[in-house]
């Protein structure tokens, strides 16, 4: 089934197809009988409308209620194409004629039965007597369907709705934005104009691409160190190297 459509969708043409059906199967033997020295002889709705004769012994005699084997299937398929009428009468009317069809043919059996008695035959029902009666049933329960539709769509889409729902698929995951590259360090002999961030050489006094005088960096005082053994000397005061004793001042 295409997504999007509904079984209701399909359910008049299980009726056309049902009538279908049925119409074929008033042509078809739906009975047997056999008797002795008459072989096997079928029967069908048509015989039993318009009476049936064997090597001049008539077997069944003409009934007449028989014809609406064909007439209602008929007069079914071509109410379902009239839009005039009510779709709920429509309904009714379908389920009101397969009813009576099932009703026809259990008469018929019956019928059957009670001559095959008479006769001293043995009688039984052939495949499309079967099928006559499965068809009228669908029928039957197509046009109960569409007499009560919208209570059952109602109760299949609740069913439908009570199934429990698919997990939401997971979000895909959060990628952080790259950090910011730190500014390059200036290299070795090297710094930056304060304008515009040119790399200048360390001895420029003005950025070569904006002209931006370049501040000099204040010089960092060196340690003193020892000139006889060369350790750091960490009081600016001492007169004397506490590791050597080499004179300072």
């Amino acid at each position: 089934m295409k997504k999007g459509m509904k079984f209701n969708q399909f359910v008049p043409w299980v009726i056309l197809l049902c009538c279908v059906i049925l119409i074929i199967g008033f042509f078809i033997p739906s009975f047997k009988f056999s008797c002795a020295g008459y072989g096997s002889v079928g029967v069908s709705a048509l015989n039993a409308s318009f009476g049936y004769s064997y090597m001049g012994e008539s077997i069944v005699n003409a009934l007449v209620y028989p014809l609406l084997l064909l007439l209602i299937p008929i007069g079914v398929g071509v109410i379902c194409f009239i839009r005039k009428i009510g779709e709920k009468i429509k309904a009714i009317i379908v389920a009101g004629s397969f009813f009576v069809e099932l009703v026809i043919y259990i008469i018929l059996a019956i019928l059957a039965a009670s001559i095959a008695r008479e006769l001293g035959c043995e009688e039984a029902v052939t495949a499309m007597y079967i099928i006559n009666l499965f068809f009228s049933v669908v029928g039957i329960l197509a046009g109960v369907f569409l007499i009560f539709e919208d209570k059952f769509m109602g109760m299949i889409d609740k069913a439908g709705a009570a199934k429990p729902a698919a997990p939401p698929a997971a979000p895909p995951p959060v990628v952080a934005p790259p950090a910011p590259a730190a500014p390059a360090a200036p290299a070795a002999g090297q710094t930056f104009c304060p304008n515009c961030g040119t790399p200048q050489n360390a001895a420029a006094a003005f950025c070569a691409n904006c002209g931006t005088p370049i501040p000099k960096a204040p010089p960092v005082p060196q340690t003193p160190v020892c000139p006889g053994c060369g350790q750091e000397i960490k009081d600016p005061n001492a007169a004397f190297c506490v590791f050597c004793g080499t004179k300072l001042k």
